[in-house]
């Protein structure tokens, strides 16, 4: 078995009680895997922000966002009032 439409096909022949010892392992499964870690907050944050169902690319959203700052100054402008530089 190598898909998991044959997994899933396998499933449905087992007995009651295998079904649930593999319940039981497939739990154990779950609880031992890593929590999203930082990439996957990222992608989440940026999927809510955007409103896009894609995966988000944090490095890209960054290309296309540097230097659009719309209120007629350019970003290092900004960045200089924001730390106080004249």
């Amino acid at each position: 078995m190598s898909t998991l439409a044959e997994i899933e096909q396998a499933i449905t022949a087992l007995p009651a009680a295998e079904v649930e010892r593999l319940v039981d392992w497939l739990e154990r499964q779950r609880a031992a895997l890593p929590k999203a870690g930082k990439r996957e907050a990222v992608d989440a944050f940026l999927k809510r922000w955007t409103g896009s169902g894609e995966t988000a690319d944090p490095a890209r959203w960054l290309a296309e966002s540097v230097g659009t700052a719309t209120s007629g100054l350019s970003t290092d402008e900004i960045m200089r009032l924001t730390r106080g530089e004249d």
